[in-house]
């Protein structure tokens, strides 16, 4: 808790209950988590935050370097600690898959990475509009 104290004050940032609990909730995660559910893992900690005080919060940790977001397309921001090793995006863009075609390219994506050893940490499909 002291580091997140100082890593606050060193970024020129006040001390918070707001950017600690976010900071150890990120902390926390394996995964990136957008503002919905950091709201959702807050109301479950019984932190009581509303969601124009985590955008906000995250707003400035992002500013300030604390803390690291992304954002493909259209799809909602991800927000994660930056300190968890080089991670790197790849964002596929394919025709319309039936459900058959789609489970055959993600097994076959999947033995891409194992071959080049690539740790595969998290994929998201998403249906175009």
């Amino acid at each position: 808790m002291i580091d997140k104290q100082n890593q606050l004050k060193q970024a020129g940032l006040r001390v918070t209950h707001s950017r600690i609990s976010i900071l150890n909730l990120l902390e926390q995660q394996s995964s990136d988590l957008t503002i919905k559910q950091i709201y959702q893992k807050l109301q479950v900690q019984r932190q009581q935050l509303s969601l124009a005080t985590i955008y906000r919060v995250l707003s400035d940790l992002v500013d300030a370097g604390l803390i690291s977001s992304y954002q493909f397309h259209r799809a909602e921001a991800k927000f994660n600690l930056p300190d968890r090793g080089k991670k790197q995006v790849l964002h596929i863009q394919c025709g319309a898959l039936s459900s058959a075609q789609q489970a055959q390219f993600l097994h076959s994506l999947q033995a891409v990475f194992e071959q080049f050893q690539v740790d595969l940490m998290q994929f998201e499909v998403q249906e175009s509009a």
